[in-house]
């Protein structure tokens, strides 16, 4: 198992990426909770995933960081 940092990228308002994750906690249009981060916008969906990253596309208003 890999022991590295969860990592988010952003490129515009339009796509994300996190690698790294461990949880995928809520997904909807609206809101997706990837472990301390909460993505919210319009029209989110995942169009990748598997065990390493995550890609998240949609209108994306803002991203939440829980500490």
């Amino acid at each position: 198992m890999k022991n590295e940092a969860i990592k988010l990228s952003i490129y515009g308002n339009k796509r994300i990426v996190i690698e790294n994750y461990r949880r995928l906690l809520d997904l909807n249009e609206e809101l997706i909770r990837v472990d301390i981060y909460t993505i919210v916008g319009k029209f989110l969906k995942l169009t990748q995933m598997d065990s390493f990253m995550i890609e998240v596309l949609g209108a994306i208003q803002q991203i939440l960081i829980e500490g």
